[in-house]
């Protein structure tokens, strides 16, 4: 875990209801799209803001009351999942804007939706 931040690719979109709080993500290119649970809702906010894996972690941990050994663990997944769908950019000081490497999907309250 680390001070890596991620970032939304210009091409998805988020689509908050504002009565019940659900959150939707989009991608524009290929219609992909994600529900999100409350957890993952609560995180994409987050990522939204700039938040990097440890700052997710503990805001998981606290928001939920889970430990924070677990809510890393979540995160690792939620941001692989996301990675995967090719939602997410890695951001580092050192290689400003290179994408993430997709790996396998996992899940993390992500759920991809028929376009």
């Amino acid at each position: 875990m680390n001070g890596s931040r991620f970032a939304f690719r210009s091409h998805i979109l988020i689509e908050q209801d504002t009565q019940s709080q659900d959150i939707v993500l989009i991608d524009s290119h290929s219609g992909t799209m994600c529900s999100c649970n409350t957890a993952a809702a609560f995180l994409v906010l987050r990522l939204e803001d700039g938040a990097t894996e440890e700052t997710l972690a503990a805001a998981l941990s606290a928001e939920f009351s889970v430990a924070v050994a677990a809510a890393r663990r979540d995160i690792g997944r939620f941001l692989e999942t996301l990675s995967t769908l090719g939602f997410l950019e890695f951001r580092d000081v050192a290689r400003p804007h290179q994408a993430m490497e997709r790996s396998s999907q996992a899940s993390m309250g992500l759920a991809a939706l028929p376009a």
